[in-house]
Parts: structure tokens; sequence; C-alpha cells
């Protein structure tokens, strides 16, 4: 079982967020960080425009600014009816994890899928 330390604050995820994306966008009220910025999942993948929303003790939300196509006859797998996408499972998450190391890096795994997907017809 993982040990739990201290949830950090927005402030914190937002400044990891600066620094290992510093083309990314990031805008923090009291509340609410925004992070905007492109993932590519890998070397041969396009790049993806993606927008992280995290308020205080929520889960972080995702979603892909690029308009993702399904396939035909097929809506598009692991994504909740507001479009943002489905990216765990409950309690995979807890706020003393870095957006960048869990939720980013699940984005990622993410839009991997999502391409095999698109050619194959299979979510991996």
């Amino acid at each position: 079982m993982r040990r739990r330390t201290a949830k950090l604050s927005l402030a914190q995820q937002a400044l990891d967020l600066r620094l290992r994306f510093p083309n990314g966008k990031v805008r923090l009220a009291a509340a609410q960080l925004v992070w905007t910025g492109t993932i590519e999942p890998t070397p041969l993948s396009r790049e993806y425009r993606v927008q992280v929303t995290c308020r205080t003790d929520r889960v972080p939300q995702v979603r892909v600014l690029d308009a993702l196509e399904g396939r035909p006859g097929e809506s598009l797998p692991h994504v909740y009816r507001d479009g943002t996408l489905c990216l765990h499972l409950p309690g995979e998450w807890a706020p003393d994890m870095f957006i960048v190391d869990s939720t980013l890096a699940w984005t990622a795994e993410w839009l991997f899928n999502y391409e095999v997907w698109r050619a194959t017809g299979e979510w991996q």
C-alpha cells in the first residue's frame, strides 16, 4: 500500500506543471487550476492539445481540445458524457500526487490507446 503524504496545494501543482511543461499555460485561482498544453504520446504520434482542470480536493479532469475522430458507427470509448477523459478507476488518484506524474501520464497513455483503437478497433 502506498504511504499517503500531505496533499499538494494547487500552487505546488502549478509550479510543477510550469517547470516540467514550460510551453504550457497555467491559470491559478483561489480554488482552481487550469493547465493547457500539448502532449505527444509517442515519437510517432501527433501532438494533442489538452486542458487539465483541478479544483481543491477534487480529481483533475482532462479534455482533449483538438477534435478526436471516432470509428465509423462507434462512439469514442472511455469518455464521460461531458467530454472529459476516463483515465483511472475511482480512488486511484489522490491529492498527494503530482498531476504531471499521474494525470498527464495517464492522459498520454489514453491518447496512445486512442491511436491504437483508431487503427485496429480495439482499446488496449
